[in-house]
């Protein structure tokens, strides 16, 4: 588990599978994004993305990519098949928060990861809709892996 530095928890890790297409006929303009439908778009508008490597200190996530999200405040995690070259799994959900996330660092040791958050914008809530209340502007948040039980 990861867990945010200066919170006694946080969303973190496991989050689970998500789907990046949509259906012929997807009603883009529906939904609660209100005036802000690209926030309900079907895409995760990647900001940058990172490896983790094989010494990373998470097991799990070793020899993944990790693509932090302008308008879904989540880091996505994609496993990568042993060639290196291709997905070995779906993209989950890690590190979430109401944020809009630019840009992901590790620690040497990768046992902490650094991600940095825009100071304003638009980005999707975890009901599904639109805000412009970031959590943390401009910040750089730092989360640390846990052991667990």
């Amino acid at each position: 588990m990861l867990a945010r530095r200066g919170h006694a928890r946080s969303s973190c890790g496991g989050g689970g599978s998500v789907r990046h297409t949509v259906d012929n006929g997807h009603d883009f303009k529906g939904g609660q994004c209100g005036d802000s439908t690209f926030i309900c778009w079907p895409t995760i508008a990647p900001a940058s993305i990172a490896y983790y490597g094989s010494a990373g200190g998470i097991t799990p996530w070793r020899h993944s990519l990790l693509v932090p999200s302008l308008k879904r405040g989540t880091v996505f995690r994609v496993p990568l098949a042993a060639d290196g070259q291709t997905a070995a799994g779906p993209a989950t959900s890690e590190l979430v928060t109401t944020n809009r996330y630019r840009d992901v660092a590790m620690s040497p040791d990768g046992l902490r990861v650094f991600v940095i958050t825009d100071s304003s914008g638009t980005t999707g809530t975890a009901a599904g809709g639109a805000t412009s209340t970031l959590d943390d502007p401009g910040a750089i948040l730092e989360f640390s892996w846990v052991a667990g039980p």
